[in-house]
């Protein structure tokens, strides 16, 4: 079996991708399985290199990235017969308190963008 997934944790984190890909992948490997991981990037942009991944892959595996263009990219290979996994590995509804760095943005929704400046 071919195993495509795609990524949501950049090259300076190994953040769920340890536990959610790596882990699993490296079972599959043993197990005689060939894996890919890319960069989420490559899905929600559709690029040259994710389309040719995604025509190799028999499941697709996306990881907590769920907005139109990760929908749009759901229906288009669906439809040409791909299994297309959505992997959300947290609860971000369920947090709690100030305290977490993460509730500014996945609980209040509040974006900050820092510039260079």
């Amino acid at each position: 079996m071919k195993i495509l997934h795609f990524s949501s944790d950049g090259s300076s984190e190994m953040n769920s991708a340890r536990w959610r890909i790596s882990n699993m992948s490296d079972a599959l490997i043993r197990a005689g399985h060939q894996v890919k991981v890319m960069a989420v990037r490559h899905w929600i942009y559709q690029t040259e290199q994710g389309r040719f991944y995604c025509n190799w892959a028999d499941i697709i595996i996306v990881h907590r990235v769920m907005v139109q263009e990760s929908i749009d990219a759901v229906e288009f290979w669906r439809s040409r017969g791909k299994a297309v996994v959505i992997d959300f590995d947290d609860a971000y509804d369920k947090l709690e308190g100030d305290y977490n760095p993460a509730a500014e943005f996945w609980k209040d929704g509040l974006v900050t963008i820092k510039s260079g400046g």
